[in-house]
């Protein structure tokens, strides 16, 4: 909660120049002239403008305009602005808080202040003895963005005794948002509240708020199973997918629910569950439950039930039972989804039926079934074999993918015409097909796909260049690559196949891509020469350094590393010191670690107080990689005071981790190239 408020005080309000408050007094009047019915609410209207300081002082006065409905949307207006940077703002809502007439303005002011919620929590904890549900309901939101312990104790107050059902619906859901272990008991108090509403409510946020101690509330979502509401009994399902098998029995009495959604939520917690003893029951309302959605839903649920049963069960159909085209659709893929070759016969069948939609369902349903499981499946290829000439785009797409994933060398004939297919997509897949399975004559095949009109099928054909063992006829690929008309992906890509050829001119090729005008081609160059180690690059790698991308510099950085010349190091350790973007220092901090360690360690040591906890990070890995146990304990005894307490932390970690009789890896067993991580 905390970091929301840090976040509200930070965001500065928005300013487009050169905006006058005129803009908004006249949006004010316009609305002030509109008939009641014509009006859009108190939450739209003064927003539409957007978010500028110009229009503050405008704002403020009109929170005590005579109009309701200008006040209350002056009110919402402004909690989009930083509140607690713009003291008269901040008062002016917090009037209207206290002392507006109207329920729906001091609602408005209530939500407005979640902005600056810590700062304002006690007017927010005075505004839950409102006597409009309205005020209570926005204050306990703002309440819970503020996040201390005086506000949560305050809507944990009004979730336990509040009157009104709506207040304690609200107060339980905003506390369940907070999925704070430490609010589980009073929700799971709320389970037992008078109203339906709250108690389902209650259900979702103490499953939300359970955290290590999901098994204390299995006993009460499985009592919430035989309560009188159906929404209650809906969400209690819900609730435990995620339990335990302790929960299959009442699971299992809730699917002859009278109500389908309960139904369909059983369903779906059985499978979610594995429960084996539940096969039966589940197939039967797979054929006979009223309800549609939840006959689909029996399907897939089976599919996730790791049981030989499970095949036959969704194989057939009950002799004399109808069947909607949608449910027959859904148990034909759910087949594929038990990854079991058991499912082929009745899969392939389904390839040839007059049906688009049973055909899709079997070819999604193969694709799945091939992608997965361990079983022999040479079976399904030449039912494959024939589908892949379906007169429906769709079917052909799916079956392509589905020869993909099966990688047998006798679908080549079939994967070559569909690389001349009119369909884009089949002709994309089709590539990608060939890529992993690399025919005899593939170069010549993956060469024409380089002149296919569609950008996704060039990408394609050069994977499968740059897949290639041996890349014999790279001359050929060098127009491509030098064609600044062609997809930089694609050109990328072709940089890494003249990579791996080896073959001499190669060279001159890399050369002439690390100098291109696309800085994807640059990038991919440096990837490509990290598994090099010719010194004739390391001057053009230098200059990289300089790249206005950060991707190029930062895999220049690496391929600089892979070479550990002596020349490079000055340029890397000026790059240290002077690049702004962390996700570049991450990758030279880890490029200094492969030069010899009496130049290294100083750099390393010195990147132990880096602003950024994940360049600091990574200079602890580098130092696990070049010190020993005893030299990393020493340096863990002698940090500074100014070393952030992560670093002390990861370096006791991988001295614990470190075998005694774990030696230093020699730069060869260490790879250059590296991850990233979602947060760079």
């Amino acid at each position: 909660m905390l970091f929301r408020s840090i976040i509200s005080l930070l965001r500065p309000a928005r300013s487009s120049g050169g905006r006058s408050a005129d803009e908004i007094r006249t949006l004010i009047r316009s609305l002030r002239d509109q008939a009641s019915d014509e009006r859009r609410g108190a939450n739209v209207s003064l927003t539409d403008p957007g978010v500028d300081e110009a229009f503050v002082p405008a704002l403020i006065e009109a929170t005590r305009d005579s109009d309701t409905y200008i006040r209350a949307s002056a009110a919402h207006a402004l909690g989009r602005y930083p509140l607690e940077a713009l003291r008269k703002a901040r008062e002016a809502v917090l009037a209207a808080l206290r002392n507006d007439t109207s329920a729906t303005v001091r609602a408005a002011a209530a939500e407005a202040l979640g902005s600056c919620a810590a700062r304002c929590a006690a007017a927010l904890i005075e505004a839950l003895r409102d006597p409009s549900p309205d005020v209570r309901a926005s204050a306990i939101t703002s309440l819970v963005r503020a996040g201390t312990e005086q506000a949560i104790e305050a809507v944990k107050q009004r979730l336990q005794q509040d009157t009104e059902a709506d207040v304690r619906d609200r107060a339980a859901s905003e506390l369940g948002a907070m999925k704070d272990e430490q609010l589980l008991d009073v929700l799971l108090q709320a389970t037992q509240d008078e109203s339906d509403r709250v108690r389902a409510t209650a259900i979702y946020a103490a499953h939300e708020s359970a955290g290590d101690r999901s098994d204390a509330t299995v006993p009460t979502f499985i009592d919430a199973v035989s309560d009188p509401s159906a929404r209650v009994r809906e969400q209690a399902c819900y609730a435990l997918r995620y339990s335990t098998a302790e929960a299959i029995p009442v699971l299992k009495k809730a699917l002859a629910d009278e109500a389908a959604h309960v139904r369909l939520e059983a369903v779906i917690a059985l499978g979610t569950l594995d429960a084996s003893d539940a096969i039966e029951q589940i197939a039967e309302l797979m054929h006979t439950d009223p309800d549609e959605e939840v006959r689909c839903y029996a399907a897939s649920a089976l599919s996730n039930i790791r049981d030989a049963r499970v095949v036959a069960r969704l194989a057939t159909t009950r002799q004399g039972a109808s069947e909607s085209p949608r449910v027959r659709a859904a148990r034909i893929e759910a087949l594929g989804d038990t990854h079991s070759a058991a499912g082929l016969p009745a899969l392939c069948e389904s390839l040839r039926d007059p049906s688009l939609e049973i055909r899709l369902s079997a070819a999604r349903g193969l694709w799945s079934l091939l992608a997965f499981t361990q079983d022999d499946v040479s079976s399904a290829l030449p039912a494959l074999r024939e589908a892949a000439a379906d007169a429906e785009v769709e079917v052909r797409r799916q079956v392509i993918q589905a020869l993909g994933r099966l990688q047998d060398p006798k679908a080549l004939p079939v994967l070559l015409r569909a690389a001349a297919d009119a369909d884009r997509d089949v002709r994309e897949q089709a590539y990608r097909a060939l890529a992993k399975l690399q025919p005899d004559g593939g170069e010549d095949v993956f060469l024409k796909g380089l002149d296919d009109p569609e950008i996704q099928v060039q990408q394609a054909a050069a994977k499968g260049l740059a897949r290639s063992d041996t890349l014999m006829r790279w001359q050929d690929v060098l127009p491509h690559l030098m064609d600044p008309a062609k997809d930089a992906v694609t050109r990328g890509t072709l940089v890494e196949a003249i990579a791996r050829s080896g073959l001499p001119g190669a060279a001159a090729a890399l050369a002439r891509a690390l100098d291109d005008a696309d800085s994807h081609v640059r990038e991919q160059a440096c990837k490509a020469l990290q598994d090099c180690s010719d010194p004739q690059f390391v001057e053009p790698l230098i200059r990289r350094l300089k790249d206005d991308d950060e991707g190029v510099r930062a895999e220049a950085s690496l391929a600089l590393a892979a070479m550990a010349e002596p020349a490079a190091l000055g340029p890397l350790k000026r790059l240290r010191r002077k690049e702004k973007s962390a996700y570049v220092r991450r990758r030279v901090v880890w490029a200094l670690s492969f030069f010899p360690p009496q130049d290294s360690l100083p750099l390393l040591t010195g990147s132990l107080d880096d602003p950024n906890e994940h360049v600091r990070r990574q200079a602890v890995l580098a130092l696990e990689q070049v010190c020993d146990v005893n030299e990393l304990t020493y340096l863990v005894e002698n940090l500074p005071r100014r070393i952030p307490d992560d670093v002390r932390e990861n370096l006791e970690q991988a001295i614990e981790a470190r075998d005694d009789s774990e030696g230093i890896p020699s730069r060869s067993q260490r790879r250059v190239q590296m991850g990233t991580v979602h947060y760079e």
